[in-house]
């Protein structure tokens, strides 16, 4: 998949969504005709009809990003991984758990994280139920293959266990009342090294990870894109990652660990 393919797919699921949303109030519409038309049909319809509306708006944005973005041709067909990649763009499709797709500035995928307990009639749970279940994500790279698994606790704590081959590969705590204001936590990666991740603005969802010795490690922005990079981003607002080129593969798992717990239920 590269950044014209997810543009296309984002566009396809909106759809979709869009034209289920409206199978319910079919029903209900039938069934106020037929049977009672005591029924509040209007409360029980509305709520269907604007996800609908919203899911179509998602559809033609999708389309019309798309369009933009096919205008360019893709100027790599090399394969890239993550691992190798110091800058990365996050996207997002519609699902009922996170689906997060890591592109580089040339527009190909080179990472995806998605729901090991991916059950499509999930689709229908609220948010507060499906937070019931355990959080376990794959992280899989260029080729498919699962490179990491990611497991969210669910208490207050909030809790990252990141596995590779079944091995405890490193884990995230949060810290409190430290001497740092904007310290949220920090990652005790497998050789004992620490990194730590803070947050400098909620408004805009800016953050910088860094190790003990106080060197940055990554920092992820929005709103800021070079010119060369939007001919294949159409939204300006991509999410960008950009690591130390001194960056290892566990820090870099680890990052992307991190943003999985802060969007798995904001971003998809």
């Amino acid at each position: 998949m590269d950044i014209q393919q997810y543009y296309k797919k984002y566009a396809e699921i909106s759809l979709n969504a869009s034209i289920a949303a409206c199978i319910p109030p079919f029903f209900i519409l039938i069934i106020w005709l037929v049977v009672d038309h005591k029924l509040p049909i209007l409360v029980m319809t509305l709520p269907f009809m604007v996800y609908s509306f919203f899911c179509y708006q998602n559809y033609l944005v999708g389309k019309r990003r798309y369009e933009e973005a096919a205008e360019n041709s893709l100027e790599s067909n090399r394969s890239e991984s993550f691992i190798e990649s110091n800058d990365m763009l996050i996207a997002f499709l519609p699902a009922p758990s996170l689906r997060m797709l890591l592109f580089a500035p040339s527009g190909k995928l080179i990472g995806e994280v998605k729901d090991l307990r991916f059950w499509k009639w999930r689709w229908f749970l609220p948010y507060f139920m499906d937070r019931l279940f355990p959080g376990m994500y794959g992280l899989y790279n260029d080729k498919g293959e699962l490179t990491a698994q990611i497991h969210l606790g669910n208490g207050k704590d909030g809790f990252i266990k990141i596995y590779e081959n079944d091995e405890l590969l490193g884990f995230y705590i949060r810290i409190e009342n430290d001497q740092l204001s904007d310290l949220k936590g920090e990652f005790v990666l497998g050789d004992e090294e620490k990194m730590f991740c803070a947050i400098r603005s909620e408004l805009n969802g800016e953050m910088r990870f860094y190790d003990q010795t106080g060197k940055t490690v990554c920092g992820l922005k929005k709103g800021w894109m070079p010119l060369e990079w939007g001919k294949y981003f159409r939204d300006p607002n991509t999410p960008i990652l950009s690591f130390h080129h001194q960056s290892r593969k566990e820090e870099k798992i680890a990052v992307i660990s991190f943003l999985v717990q802060c969007y798995c239920y904001r971003n998809h």
